[in-house]
């Protein structure tokens, strides 16, 4: 090939793309189309309920020779409840437990006591009895059940918790007697 036939070559091969990007390989002209949003605007936010904002939750004691890896011991339930949250339709408040940075691996809740059993955590588990990871942010919860008064339902939110051994111990690690306590942080959000 000589000089000439390489230059209109690569001349073709770089117009043809970018005519066909401006619509001009498009027999009708320029296709068009449209998006359509919607959204909504609330006026407040749901409200805590009283004794929900920075609730206990006593577990019943436990025996150390108990607490393993499989299992949960001594789940105790408990619930979270929430009044004058606006609804609409299928918009119902969402509760998302928050990474505190005190968790064991598997995001268990770390015992907090500086002179409390060693080897223990707790664990939170969801309304159908299955271990939450706190790690994972992304987990929303929906409220167990709901009664509406007007438009400002109470929302109640339905977990447990009770004591593992978590999986970072080594079999050999014994848990040991003492107190435990842990706390969790929570929000409610609509996404």
């Amino acid at each position: 090939m000589n000089k000439l036939s390489i230059v209109t070559l690569i001349a073709c091969a770089v117009s043809i793309p970018s005519a066909m990007a401006f619509g001009g390989g498009h027999p009708h002209g320029d296709p068009k189309g449209k998006v359509n949003f919607s959204g909504h605007v609330y006026s407040a936010s749901c409200k805590i309920a009283t004794g929900d904002q920075n609730k206990h939750v006593k577990l019943n004691p436990v025996l150390r020779n108990k607490v393993n890896e499989y299992r949960a011991e001594q789940l105790q339930t408990f619930t979270i409840q929430v009044k004058d949250c606006y609804t609409h339709e299928k918009l119902i408040p969402k509760l998302s437990w928050i990474n505190n940075g005190q968790l064991t691996n598997q995001g268990f809740l770390k015992n907090m006591e500086a002179n409390g059993a060693k080897n223990v955590a707790l664990v939170l588990k969801d309304s159908n009895g299955k271990d939450i990871d706190l790690k994972d942010n992304s987990k929303r919860f929906e409220p167990e059940k709901y009664q509406v008064t007007g438009h400002k339902p109470t929302l109640t939110y339905k977990f447990s918790v009770g004591y593992i051994k978590p999986r970072e111990s080594h079999f050999w690690d014994v848990v040991t007697a003492g107190p435990v306590s842990a706390q969790a942080n929570y929000s409610i959000t609509y996404l």
